[in-house]
C-alpha cells in the first residue's frame, strides 16, 4: 500500500511538472492530499522508500510557488486543518519583482516629505506675509518662477 502511494505521488508530481498553465486546483489538492496519506504512513517506510520520499518532496518543493499560485492554500488548510509539520500546506506564492524594492521607496519617501514640509511651510511664511490677497500670491509665483 505504501508503495503505492509513492509511485502515485510520483505520477501526480509528474503530471504538474508536465502540466500547462494554469493547472486545475484539483490536481493541485490531490496531489496534497496523497503527501498527507503517505505522512500517515511514513513511520512503517524502509530506507529505500525514504529516500525516494526525499527525492519527490525535493521535487515537491521546487513547485511550491507554483502551487500557491493556483490553489487558494489559505481555504485549503481551513477544510484540511493540517499540522505545521505538514510543510507542502504552506507555500507562499511568489512575490512581485518590483516588492524587492520596497525598503528603498520608504527610505526616499521619509526625506522627500520632509523637504516638501519644509518647502510649504517656507512658502507659505513668504504668501502670507505681504497680506492675504491674489496679487501678493501671484508676484511670488512669478518671483518663484
Amino acid at each position: 500500500m505504501s508503495l503505492a502511494l509513492l509511485e502515485q505521488y510520483a505520477m501526480k508530481l509528474i503530471d504538474l511538472e508536465t502540466a500547462v498553465d494554469p493547472v486545475l486546483e484539483e490536481q493541485l489538492f490531490d496531489l496534497l492530499l496523497v503527501r498527507d496519506r503517505i505522512e500517515c504512513l511514513r513511520k512503517d517506510y524502509d530506507a529505500a522508500n525514504l529516500q525516494k520520499l526525499l527525492h519527490l518532496d525535493q521535487r515537491l518543493q521546487q513547485q511550491g510557488t507554483r502551487i500557491a499560485q493556483f490553489l487558494n492554500l489559505p481555504n485549503c488548510r481551513t477544510t484540511v486543518k493540517p499540522t505545521e509539520d505538514a510543510w507542502w500546506w504552506w507555500f507562499e506564492p511568489a512575490g512581485d519583482w518590483r516588492d524587492r524594492y520596497d525598503w528603498l521607496w520608504s527610505a526616499l519617501c521619509v526625506p522627500m516629505m520632509a523637504t516638501s514640509g519644509a518647502l510649504l511651510l517656507d512658502l507659505s511664511g513668504r504668501f502670507l506675509s505681504g497680506g492675504i490677497d491674489t496679487f501678493g500670491a501671484l508676484m511670488w509665483s512669478v518671483k518663484v518662477y
